[in-house]
Protein backbone atom coordinates (compact mmCIF):
# COMPACT_ATOMS: atom_id res chain seq x y z
CA UNK A 1 0.00 0.00 0.00
CA UNK A 2 1.14 3.70 -0.84
CA UNK A 3 1.29 6.02 2.05
CA UNK A 4 -0.54 8.72 2.49
CA UNK A 5 0.01 11.96 -0.26
CA UNK A 6 2.60 9.78 -2.27
CA UNK A 7 0.62 10.95 -5.48
CA UNK A 8 1.94 14.08 -4.93
CA UNK A 9 5.50 13.06 -4.66
CA UNK A 10 4.78 11.68 -8.06
CA UNK A 11 3.51 14.68 -9.99
CA UNK A 12 6.72 16.78 -8.44
CA UNK A 13 8.87 14.13 -10.38
CA UNK A 14 7.26 14.74 -13.34
CA UNK A 15 6.69 18.17 -13.51
CA UNK A 16 2.86 18.56 -13.08
CA UNK A 17 1.16 22.09 -11.81
CA UNK A 18 -1.19 21.77 -9.54
CA UNK A 19 -2.53 23.83 -6.22
CA UNK A 20 -4.55 23.11 -3.05
CA UNK A 21 -7.95 24.11 -2.97
CA UNK A 22 -9.88 22.98 -0.33
CA UNK A 23 -9.45 19.55 0.91
CA UNK A 24 -7.83 18.39 -3.50
CA UNK A 25 -5.40 19.18 -5.18
CA UNK A 26 -6.05 20.73 -8.58
CA UNK A 27 -3.56 20.71 -11.84
CA UNK A 28 -2.95 19.68 -15.11
CA UNK A 29 -4.79 16.17 -16.62
CA UNK A 30 -1.78 13.64 -17.38
CA UNK A 31 -3.58 12.59 -20.37
CA UNK A 32 -5.94 15.31 -22.44
CA UNK A 33 -3.01 18.17 -20.82
CA UNK A 34 -5.94 20.55 -20.07
CA UNK A 35 -5.91 22.76 -16.71
CA UNK A 36 -2.76 24.77 -17.46
CA UNK A 37 -4.98 28.12 -17.18
CA UNK A 38 -7.80 26.24 -15.36
CA UNK A 39 -6.57 23.15 -13.13
CA UNK A 40 -9.53 20.57 -14.42
CA UNK A 41 -7.84 17.19 -12.77
CA UNK A 42 -8.52 16.52 -8.94
CA UNK A 43 -5.43 14.68 -6.87
CA UNK A 44 -6.34 13.63 -3.06
CA UNK A 45 -3.48 12.90 -0.59
CA UNK A 46 -5.60 9.38 -0.77
CA UNK A 47 -3.59 8.59 -4.07
CA UNK A 48 -6.53 8.54 -6.51
CA UNK A 49 -6.80 11.48 -9.22
CA UNK A 50 -9.73 12.20 -11.67
CA UNK A 51 -9.97 14.39 -14.74
CA UNK A 52 -13.07 16.25 -15.30
CA UNK A 53 -12.71 17.62 -18.60
CA UNK A 54 -11.58 13.74 -20.20
CA UNK A 55 -12.97 11.55 -17.47
CA UNK A 56 -9.88 9.55 -16.81
CA UNK A 57 -8.42 8.59 -13.32
CA UNK A 58 -7.85 5.96 -10.71
CA UNK A 59 -4.64 5.19 -9.11
CA UNK A 60 -0.89 5.63 -8.86
CA UNK A 61 0.12 3.17 -11.12
CA UNK A 62 -2.80 4.46 -13.66
CA UNK A 63 -1.20 7.68 -13.30
CA UNK A 64 2.64 6.28 -13.30
CA UNK A 65 1.30 4.92 -16.93
CA UNK A 66 -0.49 7.94 -18.07
CA UNK A 67 2.60 10.14 -17.43
CA UNK A 68 4.76 7.35 -19.03
CA UNK A 69 6.83 7.82 -16.05
CA UNK A 70 10.02 5.44 -15.26
CA UNK A 71 10.10 5.62 -11.25
CA UNK A 72 10.52 2.57 -8.78
CA UNK A 73 6.81 2.78 -7.09
CA UNK A 74 8.70 0.93 -4.11
CA UNK A 75 9.83 3.93 -2.92
CA UNK A 76 6.41 5.70 -2.13
CA UNK A 77 6.00 3.86 0.60
CA UNK A 78 7.21 6.69 3.04
CA UNK A 79 5.55 9.86 3.87
CA UNK A 80 4.95 11.75 0.45
CA UNK A 81 5.99 14.95 2.19
CA UNK A 82 9.28 13.59 3.00
CA UNK A 83 9.57 12.21 -0.28
CA UNK A 84 8.78 15.65 -1.63
CA UNK A 85 11.59 17.17 1.12
CA UNK A 86 14.09 14.55 -0.45
CA UNK A 87 13.49 15.36 -4.29
CA UNK A 88 14.12 19.38 -3.38
CA UNK A 89 17.84 18.49 -2.03
CA UNK A 90 18.37 15.71 -4.33
CA UNK A 91 18.15 17.45 -7.44
CA UNK A 92 19.91 20.86 -8.98
CA UNK A 93 17.82 21.78 -11.76
CA UNK A 94 21.17 23.44 -13.37
CA UNK A 95 23.15 20.32 -13.23
CA UNK A 96 20.64 17.84 -14.14
CA UNK A 97 19.07 19.64 -17.23
CA UNK A 98 21.97 21.37 -18.53
CA UNK A 99 23.10 18.09 -20.20
CA UNK A 100 19.98 18.40 -22.73
CA UNK A 101 20.21 21.93 -23.13
CA UNK A 102 21.26 22.68 -26.99
CA UNK A 103 21.73 26.44 -29.00
CA UNK A 104 20.75 24.29 -31.83
CA UNK A 105 16.93 24.01 -32.67
CA UNK A 106 15.95 21.16 -34.96
CA UNK A 107 13.34 21.69 -38.10
CA UNK A 108 10.10 20.43 -36.29
CA UNK A 109 10.88 23.46 -33.20
CA UNK A 110 11.61 26.21 -36.12
CA UNK A 111 8.25 25.21 -37.74
CA UNK A 112 6.05 24.89 -34.68
CA UNK A 113 7.32 28.67 -33.67
CA UNK A 114 6.84 29.68 -37.04
CA UNK A 115 2.89 28.12 -37.16
CA UNK A 116 2.52 30.15 -33.72
CA UNK A 117 4.16 33.33 -35.43
CA UNK A 118 6.71 33.73 -33.80
CA UNK A 119 9.98 34.81 -34.93
CA UNK A 120 13.24 32.45 -33.94
CA UNK A 121 15.81 35.37 -34.81
CA UNK A 122 13.89 37.77 -32.23
CA UNK A 123 13.43 34.68 -29.53
CA UNK A 124 16.28 32.58 -29.46
CA UNK A 125 18.22 34.20 -26.89
CA UNK A 126 14.97 33.16 -24.27
CA UNK A 127 14.94 29.59 -25.50
CA UNK A 128 17.02 26.86 -25.55
CA UNK A 129 16.61 23.08 -27.21
CA UNK A 130 16.08 19.83 -25.88
CA UNK A 131 19.14 17.63 -27.57
CA UNK A 132 18.35 14.33 -29.84
CA UNK A 133 20.08 12.17 -26.87
CA UNK A 134 18.30 9.18 -25.63
CA UNK A 135 16.12 11.28 -24.27
CA UNK A 136 12.31 10.88 -23.85
CA UNK A 137 11.58 14.11 -24.02
CA UNK A 138 12.84 14.65 -27.43
CA UNK A 139 11.87 11.02 -28.46
CA UNK A 140 8.37 12.52 -27.50
CA UNK A 141 7.89 15.75 -28.81
CA UNK A 142 8.91 17.96 -25.98
CA UNK A 143 11.93 20.21 -28.10
CA UNK A 144 11.83 23.83 -26.88
CA UNK A 145 12.65 24.60 -23.73
CA UNK A 146 12.23 28.04 -21.72
CA UNK A 147 13.98 28.06 -18.70
CA UNK A 148 12.98 30.79 -15.83
CA UNK A 149 16.19 32.55 -14.54
CA UNK A 150 15.87 34.84 -11.17
CA UNK A 151 17.92 38.22 -11.03
CA UNK A 152 21.08 36.14 -8.94
CA UNK A 153 20.94 33.83 -11.86
CA UNK A 154 19.49 30.73 -10.47
CA UNK A 155 17.19 28.15 -12.81
CA UNK A 156 14.35 28.16 -11.29
CA UNK A 157 11.77 26.23 -13.61
CA UNK A 158 12.63 24.49 -17.45
CA UNK A 159 9.16 24.72 -19.48
CA UNK A 160 9.20 22.34 -22.22
CA UNK A 161 6.91 22.54 -25.13
CA UNK A 162 5.58 19.92 -27.53
CA UNK A 163 6.35 20.40 -31.20
CA UNK A 164 4.34 17.77 -32.38
CA UNK A 165 0.69 18.37 -33.83
CA UNK A 166 -2.52 16.76 -31.65
CA UNK A 167 -2.41 13.95 -34.19
CA UNK A 168 1.14 12.82 -33.56
CA UNK A 169 0.48 13.38 -29.83
CA UNK A 170 -2.35 11.62 -29.65
CA UNK A 171 -0.77 8.61 -31.53
CA UNK A 172 2.24 9.06 -28.94
CA UNK A 173 -0.66 8.65 -26.13
CA UNK A 174 0.79 12.12 -25.47
CA UNK A 175 -1.96 14.75 -23.76
CA UNK A 176 0.35 17.34 -22.71
CA UNK A 177 1.44 20.33 -24.47
CA UNK A 178 3.84 21.48 -22.16
CA UNK A 179 5.31 20.31 -18.63
CA UNK A 180 8.17 21.23 -16.01
CA UNK A 181 11.88 19.93 -15.33
CA UNK A 182 11.96 17.04 -12.99
CA UNK A 183 12.81 19.49 -9.56
CA UNK A 184 11.42 22.92 -11.09
CA UNK A 185 9.11 25.09 -9.24
CA UNK A 186 6.59 27.83 -10.79
CA UNK A 187 8.41 30.69 -11.48
CA UNK A 188 8.35 33.74 -13.68
CA UNK A 189 9.68 33.73 -17.15
CA UNK A 190 11.72 36.51 -17.95
CA UNK A 191 12.57 38.06 -14.56
CA UNK A 192 16.58 38.07 -15.53
CA UNK A 193 15.97 40.08 -18.72
CA UNK A 194 14.37 43.26 -17.23
CA UNK A 195 16.99 45.85 -16.89
CA UNK A 196 17.47 47.70 -13.56
CA UNK A 197 16.53 51.08 -14.27
CA UNK A 198 13.15 49.69 -16.31
CA UNK A 199 10.34 52.65 -15.97
CA UNK A 200 8.05 49.85 -16.07
CA UNK A 201 7.05 45.94 -17.18
CA UNK A 202 4.42 43.92 -19.00
CA UNK A 203 3.09 41.13 -17.13
CA UNK A 204 1.59 38.32 -19.42
CA UNK A 205 0.39 34.92 -18.65
CA UNK A 206 2.45 31.85 -19.81
CA UNK A 207 5.57 30.96 -21.75
CA UNK A 208 4.47 31.62 -25.36
CA UNK A 209 2.73 35.04 -24.46
CA UNK A 210 6.06 36.04 -23.47
CA UNK A 211 7.67 34.41 -26.80
CA UNK A 212 4.87 36.80 -28.81
CA UNK A 213 5.85 39.99 -27.12
CA UNK A 214 9.72 39.01 -27.60
CA UNK A 215 8.92 37.99 -31.17
CA UNK A 216 7.86 41.63 -31.94
CA UNK A 217 10.38 43.92 -29.79
CA UNK A 218 12.94 41.44 -28.10
CA UNK A 219 14.24 44.57 -25.76
CA UNK A 220 10.71 44.62 -24.58
CA UNK A 221 10.39 44.72 -20.30
CA UNK A 222 8.00 41.69 -19.82
CA UNK A 223 7.68 38.77 -17.70
CA UNK A 224 5.14 36.00 -17.66
CA UNK A 225 3.75 34.44 -14.79
CA UNK A 226 2.82 30.33 -15.02
CA UNK A 227 -0.82 30.98 -14.15
CA UNK A 228 -3.25 33.28 -13.60
CA UNK A 229 -3.47 32.49 -9.49
CA UNK A 230 0.04 32.32 -9.90
CA UNK A 231 1.34 33.93 -6.32
CA UNK A 232 4.89 35.88 -6.62
CA UNK A 233 7.85 34.76 -4.16
CA UNK A 234 10.94 36.61 -4.31
CA UNK A 235 10.11 38.54 -8.29
CA UNK A 236 8.52 42.00 -7.06
CA UNK A 237 12.15 43.47 -5.11
CA UNK A 238 12.87 43.44 -8.98
CA UNK A 239 10.43 44.65 -10.61
CA UNK A 240 9.70 48.80 -11.24
CA UNK A 241 6.67 50.32 -9.49
CA UNK A 242 4.85 50.49 -12.97
CA UNK A 243 3.31 47.56 -13.80
CA UNK A 244 0.60 46.51 -16.83
CA UNK A 245 -1.21 43.40 -16.36
CA UNK A 246 -2.43 41.71 -19.62
CA UNK A 247 -3.34 38.24 -18.31
CA UNK A 248 -5.86 35.57 -20.95
CA UNK A 249 -8.97 37.16 -21.65
CA UNK A 250 -11.20 34.87 -19.71
CA UNK A 251 -13.07 34.95 -16.17
CA UNK A 252 -10.27 33.39 -14.97
CA UNK A 253 -7.51 35.97 -16.00
CA UNK A 254 -10.20 38.72 -15.30
CA UNK A 255 -10.63 37.84 -11.55
CA UNK A 256 -7.17 37.56 -10.97
CA UNK A 257 -6.34 40.46 -12.96
CA UNK A 258 -8.29 42.26 -10.34
CA UNK A 259 -6.35 40.49 -7.57
CA UNK A 260 -3.19 41.20 -8.18
CA UNK A 261 -3.90 44.56 -9.42
CA UNK A 262 -4.99 45.10 -5.64
CA UNK A 263 -2.36 43.35 -4.14
CA UNK A 264 0.59 45.12 -5.70
CA UNK A 265 -1.45 48.52 -5.01
CA UNK A 266 -0.96 47.76 -1.85
CA UNK A 267 2.67 46.83 -2.12
CA UNK A 268 2.76 50.95 -3.83
CA UNK A 269 2.99 49.61 -7.26
CA UNK A 270 1.10 51.56 -9.90
CA UNK A 271 -1.16 49.44 -11.55
CA UNK A 272 -3.07 48.87 -14.87
CA UNK A 273 -4.94 46.25 -16.68
CA UNK A 274 -5.21 46.02 -20.12
CA UNK A 275 -7.40 44.56 -22.30
CA UNK A 276 -7.82 42.41 -25.80
CA UNK A 277 -10.30 43.33 -28.48
CA UNK A 278 -13.27 40.66 -28.47
CA UNK A 279 -12.79 37.21 -29.09
CA UNK A 280 -8.55 37.17 -28.56
CA UNK A 281 -7.82 34.78 -25.76
CA UNK A 282 -3.80 35.69 -25.13
CA UNK A 283 -0.89 37.57 -26.60
CA UNK A 284 -0.54 34.88 -29.25
CA UNK A 285 -3.50 34.76 -30.32
CA UNK A 286 -3.73 38.20 -30.87
CA UNK A 287 -0.39 37.73 -32.90
CA UNK A 288 -1.21 34.88 -35.21
CA UNK A 289 -4.67 36.91 -36.22
CA UNK A 290 -3.21 40.48 -36.51
CA UNK A 291 0.34 40.89 -35.78
CA UNK A 292 -0.04 45.23 -36.10
CA UNK A 293 -2.60 45.15 -34.11
CA UNK A 294 -0.50 42.96 -31.63
CA UNK A 295 2.40 45.40 -32.50
CA UNK A 296 -0.19 48.24 -31.72
CA UNK A 297 -0.88 46.98 -28.27
CA UNK A 298 3.15 47.15 -27.30
CA UNK A 299 2.77 50.66 -28.45
CA UNK A 300 -0.36 51.55 -26.36
CA UNK A 301 1.63 50.74 -23.18
CA UNK A 302 4.68 52.00 -23.81
CA UNK A 303 3.20 55.38 -24.12
CA UNK A 304 1.03 54.63 -20.74
CA UNK A 305 4.43 54.53 -19.51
Amino acid sequence: MYSYGAILSILDQAGIYYKRIGKQYMGVCPVCGRGHRTPCCSYSEENLWYCFSCGSGGGIKALKEALKLNVDLKKFTVSGVQIKKEIKKEVDLTCSVKPYLSEKPDVESIRWLENRGIDYEKVKDFIKFITPKKSWHYKNGFRIAIPSIDKKGKMRNVKIRNVFDEEKRKNLEIGMKVISWKGGENYSIGLNFIPDDADFVLIVEGEMDFLSVKSLDKYFPVIAVPSANYKFKDELQYLPKKIFLLLDNDEVGKRHSERLKNELEEKNFKVRIESYPKGIKDFNDLLMLDKKKAFEKLLKVKKGA
